[in-house]
């Protein structure tokens, strides 16, 4: 699972501007850790003669990037010229390597020719346009400069299309392991609208999904930054690292000047550690994790379950489960994020009272009522099978959402059924 975090704008910090280093067009096949390496003293994101404090690894998240050494707080780690970074605004505006944005619309820039290409609708979104500046760096189609070797080799680095987990990529067939028929056609029209703006184009789903997992957001603008882009994400306070954006003051990111910077968090590093910074989704339903970004959150606090039969009184509810969880309730109830979300997802009454008369009896109803909806959405979700056989592996998100529903319903049941027991 791949990197997208909130930048920070408006820095005011001057820095030198590093020129991207002749030392790109050495660069030779290699493992993608040495290849890595290579790409970050290329592009001047490290010290090309000191020891790097980044490099790229597997972890728990997958591909990511990690500490060389024990690191203090603040730490600069990689630090990215923009002039390398693929820039894009909501509205039509455009910066890549290699040319600006007046450069583009003057007609003066050779390279880029998907970019460039007149397509049936314009300006076209900013995830599309980042799309086709990926699809011309990924064959070498950006120019012949330092810069355009460096982004070359960063594509090669990136997901393969077959790796991609994003839904709206993969086919339809796919797309009945989460069984949400919402869901699936979300995704499918998702697919459609993006391949009628540039029609028959090869690898565009595949190159949309890497720019919009892949963007730090500033306001309305989007930033592909090369080698940063490959930090992981983790929730329950497990970042410890910023991606910083740092511009000269009085300069728009579209005249390429600053710096795009990874430093390290508040507690610093220690050697091996994973480096993980915030993608700006901790508050996101797992629907909308596997939408954006590809990969589904376990125990999701924000997942809800939707019902609508009625309401109970919640702090009674609470009473009742803490009885029956003894001493482990108040630190379930404090870190289980699958238990908030069942709590949160169970309709409660303003008043934490009961009148005396009929009270019982109206609680009764309205348990029951919501105890036989949350049991159809359990029973009304037909195993597929795939816990026992093999799931292809970029459909297995799609599998993790439906489990991580079924449990959310369960456990909403449980919580009804230990309630009802009391009254």
């Amino acid at each position: 699972m791949q990197a997208l975090a909130p930048a920070r704008v408006g820095c005011a910090v001057h820095r030198r501007q590093r020129c991207v280093s002749p030392r790109a067009a050495a660069v030779v096949d290699a493992s993608p850790e040495v290849a890595f390496d290579e790409l970050a003293r290329a592009a001047g994101a490290v010290d090309p003669d000191g020891p790097s404090l980044v490099r790229l690894s597997h972890g728990a998240y997958g591909r990511g990037l990690f500490a060389t050494r024990d690191v203090r707080p603040g730490t600069l780690l990689l630090s990215v010229p923009l002039s390398l970074c693929l820039v894009a605004a909501r509205d039509e505006s455009l910066s890549v390597p290699g040319a600006t944005w007046s450069q583009l619309t003057s007609g003066l820039v050779a390279a880029y020719p998907r970019l460039q290409t007149s397509w049936k609708s314009y300006p076209l979104p900013w995830d599309v346009r980042l799309a086709l500046a990926l699809l011309d760096a990924a064959d070498g189609a950006a120019g012949s400069g330092a810069a355009a070797q460096i982004w070359r080799r960063h594509c090669e680095l990136l997901p393969a299309p077959d790796a991609v987990t994003l839904p709206f990529v993969l086919p339809a067939s796919l797309h009945t392991l989460a069984q949400d028929d919402t869901l699936a056609a979300d995704w499918a029209a998702d697919a459609a609208r993006v391949e009628a703006f540039c029609p028959a184009l090869p690898g565009l789903l595949w190159a949309v999904a890497l720019a919009r997992s892949r963007a730090f957001t500033s306001g309305d603008e989007f930033i592909v930054a090369p080698l940063i882009d490959m930090a992981n994400t983790s929730f329950g306070g497990g970042v410890n690292a910023e991606a910083a954006l740092c511009v000269p003051a009085g300069s728009s990111l579209f005249d390429g000047a600053g710096t795009f910077d990874l430093c390290a968090g508040a507690a610093g590093l220690k050697a091996g550690e994973e480096i993980l910074i915030s993608y700006g989704a901790a508050g996101q339903s797992n629907s909308r994790l596997l939408s954006r970004y590809g990969f589904v959150r376990e125990r999701n606090p924000n997942e809800r379950v939707v019902l609508s039969s009625g309401a109970i009184n919640g702090d009674a509810l609470e009473r009742a489960a803490s009885a029956a969880m003894a001493g482990t309730w108040a630190r379930q109830r404090s870190t289980d994020g699958r238990l908030q979300a069942a709590l949160a997802s169970l309709p409660r009454r303003r008043s934490s009272k009961t009148a005396a008369t009929g009270a019982v009896e109206g609680e009764r109803s309205a348990v029951a009522a919501l105890l036989a909806e949350a049991r159809g959405m359990l029973d009304g979700s037909p195993a597929s099978g795939d816990e026992e056989t093999e799931v292809e592996e970029r459909a297995r998100p799609m599998v993790q959402l439906r489990q991580e529903r079924q449990a959310l319903r369960a456990l909403c049941c449980e919580l009804l059924k230990t309630y009802q027991a009391t009254l």
